[in-house]
């Protein structure tokens, strides 16, 4: 027998309540990997248009770092180092992370300040001690070689697609 009156009431009250709990909850994540992919996407046409879209990815999920990780990393492919800095410095307020770290340390190399980018690289590589990056960038720190960071992130791009393609084979 099916329960009648406040009983059944009771029940999709519940149930819509754990719906409208449900949305609310996961609509604004998947709406803000949604603008990040976005941004990525529209990069090689509209630059500007891309880093509008990390600022919605940030407003639809502020607790996420995704946005100001791609905010600095469209950024600095652009040659804005200036937004940058402060989109990977306030990721790392939120969270530190080897990516901003890393890609600080390439910002610092870029302006010749070498003791600067070492400390960024020597934070990156304490949160990630495997990525094969850091060990190259330690190398030209080494050396004291200016690096151009929007260049670097093309070539690591690069040789992780084709090690995925070729992987898949």
């Amino acid at each position: 027998p099916r329960p009648k009156g406040p009983g059944l009431i009771a029940g999709r009250v519940a149930l819509g309540a754990a719906v409208a709990t449900a949305l609310v909850a996961l609509v604004p994540a998947y709406l803000s990997v949604r603008w990040v992919e976005r941004a990525f996407a529209q990069l090689p046409a509209s630059p500007r248009l891309a880093l509008e879209d990390t600022g919605r990815a940030a407003l639809w999920n502020p607790l996420w770092i995704e946005p100001q990780l791609a905010e600095g990393t469209i950024a600095v492919d652009t040659g804005d180092q200036a937004r940058a800095l402060s989109a990977f410095h306030e990721a790392i307020r939120r969270e530190d992370n080897w990516y901003s770290h890393f890609e600080l340390a390439l910002i610092e190399a870029h302006a010749k300040r070498f003791r600067h980018a070492r400390a960024e690289l020597r934070r990156a590589h304490m949160l990630d001690r495997s990525d094969p990056a850091v060990a190259k960038v330690a190398r030209r720190l080494r050396k004291k070689t200016p690096i151009d960071p929007a260049a670097l992130n093309a070539a690591i791009r690069r040789e992780i697609n084709t090690s995925f393609t070729t992987a898949q084979r």
